[in-house]
């Protein structure tokens, strides 16, 4: 059986039936990829409220300061408006905690490494594509323009699990920081993909970012030694402890 994006919102957002929930939790406990998904989502719904309570605490904090010379009563304005500050300050704190002990990522700082990597740059984006291929598309305009959540969430409404949107996906929760799903998500590519090559990179580049030099060895030997910076990661990697 197949969810869509919005059935597995509602399952978060607990509102599903007591039945429906059981059913849909019977499920996942049968289709690991269903499983990830959700995790996804989850984790994606989650960095998107601190960055909506974060952009409202910026808006509250442009505002102007009420002045000394307004009327008495205006005076409880002020104080309402930072007990408001610190409200939303306190539920952006909390939710960055929980983002952190969801992704369980310990990052190292990127090194001459990263050098050799080179940002994927996305898909063509042709003027006037078909509506089957909008999403993916404009998903692609999002992508490229740093709007990494956003296209995410644009991939997400595809119905069609192919490995293009899969790796895109990853690509998005990688310029996320997410760096740990991102590998999970493009450990989902087949080997006989054509993605599948550059699935093996990004993957080396996250367990560099995460200072997995261990992991990172083994997976160097399954790349492409064709693959553009294979010869000076390989190099640099060789020189690494772990």
């Amino acid at each position: 059986m197949k969810f869509d994006i919005a059935y597995i919102e509602k399952y978060l957002d607990g509102q599903l039936d007591n039945q429906a929930s059981l059913e849909f939790e019977q499920e996942m406990s049968s289709d690991p990829s269903l499983r990830q998904e959700v995790e996804d989502l989850r984790t994606l719904k989650s960095a998107l409220e601190t960055r909506a309570l974060r952009e409202k605490l910026e808006a509250i904090m442009e505002e102007p300061a009420v002045s000394a010379e307004q009327p008495k009563s205006n005076k409880g304005i002020g104080a309402s408006r930072w007990i408001l500050v610190a409200l939303l300050l306190m539920a952006t704190l909390a939710l960055l905690y929980y983002v952190g002990k969801q992704l369980k990522t310990k990052e190292v700082p990127q090194m001459e490494y990263a050098a050799y990597f080179q940002k994927d740059p996305g898909l063509p984006t042709p003027m006037g594509a078909p509506a089957g291929e909008y999403t993916l598309m404009d998903a692609m305009v999002d992508y490229k323009a740093g709007n990494y959540e956003m296209s995410l969430l644009k991939l997400g409404q595809l119905q069609n699990y192919t490995d293009t949107i899969t790796y895109y996906k990853a690509l998005n929760l990688y310029e996320m920081g997410m760096k740990e799903i991102a590998i999970d998500s493009l450990k989902r590519i087949a080997p006989e993909s054509g993605y599948a090559n550059r699935s093996l990179w990004y993957q080396l580049k996250c367990y560099l970012d995460l200072g997995n030099y261990a992991q990172a060895k083994v997976l160097l030997k399954d790349i492409d030694p064709a693959t553009e910076g294979f010869e000076e990661v390989s190099k640099w990697l060789n020189q690494q402890s772990n």
